[in-house]
């Protein structure tokens, strides 16, 4: 009967119910709180606390607080919320830390996964491990990764957006990586500007002067050769639509050549000849892509000097006109009399350059000079002599390399220079 009366005792200064149903479970013995149907109260070193609190009007429940708005609220207090350990004592915790949701782990080697559970067992779908490491589809990321993506049928698949959505976002920072839905590939920002790793770029990034290029534009192909820094074709231009000798070309945004005596064939073996406009494009800009293909222009006279001293010219030489230098044509031009008509004189071609005597393609239509010379165009006009573009002359019975300013209607080879 005495512990009877004990537990009764406990329980009448402990519960108070209301006409309202009201529950208090207070250590100090207070009644409940008019708004709540649950209040529960402890005791710190003899000063009330609140631990649990339902408020009546809306079932909402709140620890540590009497003012729970929302379905189920914490006391506002640094550190975890919610606390959770293992058989061994263990801490894991939920909780915010200056407005942040955080979720600790026991150490820097205790991980946090998130999957599924069903009757068959767990199934993992990512990986927080306490070095940082995050994974998706293994549990085991690769030592030297900061994030792994595992899958052998799925990718990744980072924003698409077009150019005009690209360039508007704001302060993009280094390293900055998006899909560009109109050059149909990855851009990244450097810094300063976006660099996009479309087909054409890729292409130019991989290749290696010397070796065979191929336009990712046009699917032309053509040999290269690198000579001092500059990377040069190693075989005259041949691009555009074939017309007759006897037709000027025109600005119709149609690119045009001449082969040799209309013959097709002449184009496969010399490359096709050209009006100085039409190769240009239209344009007097020095150093212009004009018929070249992408990553590439037409050489400049300077370059052409550059060329040149190379080879062995001397500045005073190269700046002068008429047959210049001593032997670097030679070095220039291909061997043999297979193209070349004897004596083809002083020809090593030491610098894989090639030339070959394609002729020319005179202004009234008709074609002369195949096997005795090779005009080659640059993109820069004399100034002594307006309007007259400046090229190069190889010849059979040479070894120097003449500079001069003929008319730009005749029609002369090509060579383009790497960007």
């Amino acid at each position: 009967m005495r512990y009877l009366k004990i537990i009764l005792t406990f329980i009448v200064s402990m519960v108070f119910m209301s006409a309202f149903a009201q529950v208090a479970i207070n250590k100090d013995g207070s009644a409940p709180d008019t708004s709540a149907i649950l209040q529960v109260k402890g005791d710190n070193n003899g000063a009330p606390v609140e631990a649990m609190f339902i408020k009546s009007a809306t079932g909402n429940v709140g620890i540590g607080t009497t003012t729970p708005g929302f379905p189920l609220t914490f006391k506002d207090v640094l550190g975890d919320k919610i606390s959770l350990h293992g058989q061994s004592g263990d801490h894991w915790g939920f909780g915010i830390q200056y407005h942040l949701l955080q979720i600790h782990g026991k150490n820097s080697t205790s991980n946090i996964v998130l999957g599924y559970k069903t009757i068959s067992g767990f199934t993992e779908l990512m990986r927080i491990k306490g070095n940082g490491q995050v994974s998706i589809g293994t549990s085991a990321p690769e030592a030297t990764a900061l994030f792994e993506l595992k899958s052998t049928d799925k990718g990744f698949l980072p924003p698409r957006m077009t150019t005009t959505q690209m360039d508007a976002i704001p302060s993009p920072a280094e390293g900055l990586t998006v899909y560009n839905t109109d050059k149909n590939g990855l851009c990244y920002y450097n810094g300063s500007n976006w660099n996009c790793l479309d087909k054409a770029s890729l292409l130019d990034a991989l290749f290696i002067c010397g070796h065979r290029y191929s336009d990712p534009e046009t699917g032309y192909t053509f040999e290269t050769v690198k000579i001092g820094n500059q990377c040069w074709m190693a075989e005259n231009l041949n691009t555009g639509t074939r017309i007759s000798t006897g037709n000027n070309q025109k600005d119709n945004g149609i690119v045009e050549k001449y082969c040799y005596n209309n013959e097709e064939d002449s184009c496969t073996i010399y490359g096709g000849l050209y009006q100085w406009d039409e190769m240009m494009q239209y344009v007097t800009t020095e150093s212009t892509r004009g018929i070249c293909p992408g990553g590439w222009h037409i050489p400049s006279d300077a370059e052409w000097k550059t060329l040149e001293m190379n080879l062995g010219m001397t500045q005073q030489q190269a700046d002068t006109t008429g047959w210049r230098g001593t032997d670097e044509g030679g070095k220039l031009k291909e061997t043999g009399t297979d193209h070349w008509l004897s004596p083809n004189t002083g020809a090593t071609n030491l610098s894989g350059f090639t030339a070959l005597p394609a002729g020319n393609r005179y202004v009234a239509g008709n074609c002369e000079d195949i096997g005795k010379y090779n005009y080659l165009r640059s993109s820069t006009l004399d100034t002594e002599w307006p309007y007259l573009p400046i090229i190069r002359d190889f010849a059979y019975n040479a070894e120097k390399i003449a500079r001069y300013s003929p008319s730009g209607f005749l029609g002369y080879s090509v060579r383009c220079v790497k960007d």
